[in-house]
């Protein structure tokens, strides 16, 4: 795109820069997100229940669907974004389109990083209320 501006093209806009800029880096969190899930699941055991593994009290959730839930609702994000920019542009909110692609990043920043943010709260929690009574059946046990 900005390859036409520097051969004597015609320069591209506003939107078709910044749109350009978002599919980039979305794409590199994409790639991001696979390689995560792919490493976690070379090392990580498959079971039928992993999710009892992190959280006793949880809901039951295979291996497959907890690693790779994310990266492919990231990847179906990603080609709506990079397939529907003509539609993007017609349903423009901000007239600002810098503001408007920021806050988009700022979202999709947002639901990357606060998906294992969510997992960890919820950890921490049942963990918070479930260590006690484990510790006190420890220290029994030891005085016995």
């Amino acid at each position: 795109m900005h390859r036409q501006a520097t051969y004597g093209g015609p320069t591209p806009d506003a939107f078709t820069r910044l749109h350009g800029a978002f599919v980039e880096h979305f794409g590199y969190a994409v790639i991001f997100a696979w390689a995560t899930s792919v490493f976690a699941a070379w090392n990580a055991p498959w079971v039928h229940n992993i999710r009892g593994l992190i959280d006793p009290l949880g809901r039951v959730e295979s291996t497959g669907s907890y690693l790779f839930a994310l990266p492919v609702i990231m990847t179906l994000a990603l080609a709506v974004v990079a397939f529907g920019g003509d539609t993007i542009r017609q349903a423009q909110i901000v007239k600002n389109h810098a503001w408007e692609f920021g806050f988009a990043g700022l979202v999709g920043f947002a639901v990357f990083c606060g998906a294992p943010l969510s997992l960890t709260v919820s950890v921490c929690s049942d963990v918070a209320l479930v260590a006690p009574s484990r510790l006190d059946a420890v220290t029994t046990t030891r005085i016995v």
